[in-house]
C-alpha cells in the first residue's frame, strides 16, 4: 500500500517522491495533551535547503494512503540545525502559548472571558465546547504564560476541560469524553507488526484522529496517542490504546 506524504515548512512543500528529499520523519506525535512534537531529516548535500528554514515557521505534515493528502499535523519549527542534512525539530501550537506573562485583574468575570483575553495576540484557533457558563466577582492574572493561566483557570472555575490541539493546530477545550469521535476501522493480523501491552505497532497508517474507536482482532479500542516514524521508504505508525 503506497503512503503518500507531503510536509510545508513556511511556504516550502516537501513531497517524499523519487527525489528522496525526506530522509527521516521521527516521532511525530499527536495526542490528548499540549505534547505534540517531532523531529525531520531532509537531504541537503547539493545545498537545496540551505538558508530556507527558520525557527518560527508554520510547519504542517499531511498523510495518504492511495488518495488525496489529508491533514496529521500542524505546528511551528522550533530548532533547525543545517549541514549536509538539515534537521528540523517541531513542535505543535502549545508553542504559540509560551507568551510573555500574563497581568489582568477582573471584576464579574466568566471563564470563557477569561481563557479569551489569554489567547488574545496568539494567532490561535480555539474551539470553548460547552466550557460551563462559571462567573466570579473577582479574578487575577499575576504573570504567567497564556498555557499556564488558561490551565490555572480550567482549576479556578472548575470547568474539568482537557486542553489539546487538533490536527489542524485548533486548541480544543473539551472534556476528553467529548472529544471521543467513533471512526470504523478494522485491523486484522497482517494489518500489524506488533500489538502488546497496549501498543499497536503498524506499516499501515490510518487517517484517524486522536481519540478515535477502531477494532482489532474483533476487539474495540480508542487510541490515545498516536506516532508517526518515517525512514526511507518505510512508514510505521506506533499507536498507544485502550479497550474502548
Amino acid at each position: 500500500m503506497e503512503i503518500r506524504k507531503l510536509l510545508q515548512v513556511g511556504s516550502t512543500e516537501i513531497e517524499d517522491d523519487a527525489s528522496k528529499n525526506l530522509i527521516r520523519l521521527i516521532d511525530l506525535t499527536t495526542s490528548s495533551s499540549f505534547m505534540q512534537y517531532g523531529e525531520v531529516r531532509l537531504a541537503n548535500a547539493d545545498g537545496r535547503f540551505s538558508d530556507t528554514f527558520k525557527k518560527g515557521q508554520f510547519f504542517s505534515a499531511d498523510f495518504s494512503l492511495g488518495s488525496e493528502p489529508s491533514r496529521f499535523f500542524t505546528g511551528v519549527v522550533y530548532e533547525v540545525f543545517e549541514s549536509t542534512i538539515v534537521i528540523l525539530k517541531v513542535r505543535g501550537n502549545a508553542e504559540k502559548l509560551k507568551t510573555k506573562p500574563l497581568k489582568k485583574s477582573f471584576n464579574k468575570v466568566g471563564a470563557a472571558d477569561v481563557i479569551r483575553y489569554c489567547l488574545e495576540g496568539t494567532g490561535l484557533s480555539y474551539s470553548l465546547g460547552n466550557v460551563a457558563p462559571v462567573r466570579r466577582h473577582t479574578y487575577l492574572i499575576a504573570g504567567g504564560s497564556a498555557n499556564e493561566e488558561i490551565i490555572r483557570a480550567n482549576h479556578f472555575f472548575g470547568l474539568g476541560f482537557a486542553p489539546w490541539f487538533d490536527k489542524d493546530g485548533k486548541l480544543v477545550l473539551k472534556t476528553s469524553v467529548q472529544n471521543k469521535k467513533k471512526t470504523d476501522v478494522e485491523f486484522n493480523g497482517k494489518d500489524f507488526t506488533r500489538f502488546e501491552n497496549g501498543i499497536l505497532e503498524t506499516f499501515f497508517i490510518p487517517e484517524l484522529e486522536v481519540y478515535s474507536e477502531f477494532t482489532i482482532l474483533d476487539q474495540k479500542y480508542v487510541a490515545n496517542t498516536h506516532r508517526i516514524y518515517v525512514d526511507g521508504n518505510k512508514s510505521k505508525s506506533i499507536i498507544s490504546v485502550e479497550k474502548a
